[in-house]
């Protein structure tokens, strides 16, 4: 196996919380694990675990604030839970120059498991087709709106031929939620 230099070795060690984990048990066994330049050991061995720790929580926020930007309806739905709930998601750390969009939805998929209602499906969507190959795309979403109704609304998506992609959207109509009466008005 090849030695791996310091710098690459602090990158895995500020992306994945298990390591870190393991690195304040037994910083040499994890050294060795990871097959540390001869060179780099020392400097690697004296890294300061709550400086490691405070690095992770700035890239996580770093993140955080991304992913924010790409998903603004969901993170209101969620309100103060969305920054805990990325947290948490955080040990998932994507690669690439697509990342974010990956972080995104990778995001919506963690909060779906324990808050479905909260992801906004047009938001959801739109990141997905952003993120696939396809030129045409078109969906039928059912979602809440914030007074609490479901509304129906159609979404095309069309890539250009230099990449760029347009979108419209279309709202059908509000459909009652149960336990709602129609408004009268």
């Amino acid at each position: 196996m090849t030695n791996i230099n310091l710098t690459t070795a602090l990158t895995r060690l500020l992306s994945d919380t298990q390591l870190r984990s393991a690195y304040g048990i037994d910083r040499y066994r994890v050294a060795r694990e990871m097959s540390i330049a001869q060179c780099d050991l020392e400097a690697f061995v004296a890294l300061n675990m709550r400086d490691l720790e405070q690095q992770a929580l700035c890239l996580i926020d770093k993140r955080y604030y991304e992913v924010a930007r790409l998903l603004p309806q969901t993170v209101k739905r969620l309100g103060s839970d969305a920054q805990v709930l990325f947290v948490k998601h955080a040990s998932f750390w994507p690669v690439g120059h697509r990342r974010h969009l990956i972080d995104a939805i990778e995001y919506c998929g963690y909060v779906h498991r324990s808050h479905p209602e909260k992801i906004v499906q047009a938001e959801l969507i739109w990141l997905r087709f952003q993120l696939s190959n396809r030129w045409l795309g078109i969906y039928r979403i059912v979602d809440i709106d914030p007074d609490g109704k479901k509304t129906m609304s159609v979404h095309l998506f069309v890539r250009l031929r230099n990449g760029e992609v347009r979108r419209r959207n279309f709202r059908l109509w509000p459909l009652l939620c149960r336990g709602h009466d129609a408004d009268t008005r």
